[in-house]
């Protein structure tokens, strides 16, 4: 900080440091009247500067809810850590609950907004909508890593920070220690699922990996299948596959791609060669054409059920036909 003078009045000048290159759309500039709040000792995280920032008339509704908070905060990013391989990548975290702000989070680098509707007032909120907005916050975290640290080369692979987003998040609210209180976690998911499931069945239909003409075009991939069917196919890897390979294709992923621009093939790519360093398949081509197959085409399989019953009542012939996709 240096102090200049402006008409002969002393002001503070804050010189930053240059960053590494990232997307224009990630960067982000809060600009008010904000109190400011930071984590206790019980959960400050000794590496990261966190603040909580709000308008001044919600000031006493969000210091009661800070500490929770950063709680979540705290364990996520130590979660995505390890999981990952990575370090949290930027030099701080700041949390900002906005007024009359459009959307529902946005996940700016170090820098999450928040629409302040998100802080609990006077009403009591339920258990469901508490972890439902542990979610979101879990949600926004992952992006600093997958979205702001690697960021999709175009809007085609729009499904590469949300799906990914998505199902990383709940896995976190699931496994993360110090988030032992959290129970809701896959029934939450189910619901994602349920969501994208009604999604693939519309007219409106896409590909998990959609084709973008335009910026504008892009406004209508934000939806289910972004969402939830991209994050259901990743949690199928993961029981395919099994986490190690999930964890093994994320580290040579951000190590080779960090403040870079990727795309489908790059991500597959290194969980492919994950899988196969590990001897989990025999030919790294194998889970490109099961990717395919699910990423790159649009609409649900539908399931066929042909039976008899005997006199007895009980089933003396069962078969399950599953279609191809559309």
């Amino acid at each position: 900080m240096r102090k200049l003078y402006l008409d002969q009045e002393q002001v503070d000048c804050y010189i930053f440091g240059e960053s590494e290159r990232i997307s224009t759309y990630l960067y982000c500039v809060c600009v008010g009247a904000f109190e400011s709040f930071e984590p206790s000792e019980a959960t400050r995280d000794e590496h990261i500067p966190m603040k909580l920032l709000c308008r001044k008339s919600l000031s006493k509704y969000v210091k009661e809810m800070s500490e929770d908070w950063f709680r979540v905060s705290k364990n996520g990013i130590h979660f995505y850590e390890e999981i990952f391989s990575t370090p949290y990548p930027f030099g701080k975290f700041d949390q900002v609950f906005c007024p009359d702000y459009e959307m529902g989070a946005m996940e700016n680098v170090g820098c999450v907004t928040y629409r302040d509707e998100y802080v609990q007032r006077d009403e009591k909120y339920t258990r469901d909508k508490w972890e439902n907005i542990y979610n979101t916050i879990l949600h926004e975290i992952s992006h600093m890593w997958f979205g702001n640290l690697v960021t999709m080369k175009w809007w085609d692979d729009l499904w590469l920070n949300e799906s990914f987003a998505n199902m990383i998040s709940y896995m976190c609210m699931e496994e993360a220690k110090g988030l032992e209180d959290i129970t809701l976690a896959w029934s939450i998911f189910l619901e994602e699922s349920f969501w994208g499931l009604k999604t693939d069945q519309l007219d409106t239909t896409h590909p998990i990996a959609a084709d973008c003409n335009s910026t504008g075009d892009a406004e209508d991939i934000f939806d289910g299948i972004s969402y939830g069917k991209g994050a259901s196919w990743l949690h199928q890897l993961v029981f395919f596959f099994g986490k190690d390979v999930l964890k093994e294709g994320l580290k040579s992923y951000f190590k080779k791609y960090s403040y870079k621009n990727t795309v489908i093939s790059d991500f597959v790519g290194e969980l492919s060669q994950a899988a196969f360093n590990l001897g989990v398949i025999k030919d790294a081509r194998e889970m490109d054409r099961w990717a395919d197959s699910w990423l790159k085409t649009p609409g649900c399989a539908e399931i066929e059920l042909d039976f008899k019953i005997n006199e007895e009542g009980k089933f003396s012939q069962f078969n399950v036909t599953q279609t191809c996709y559309n």
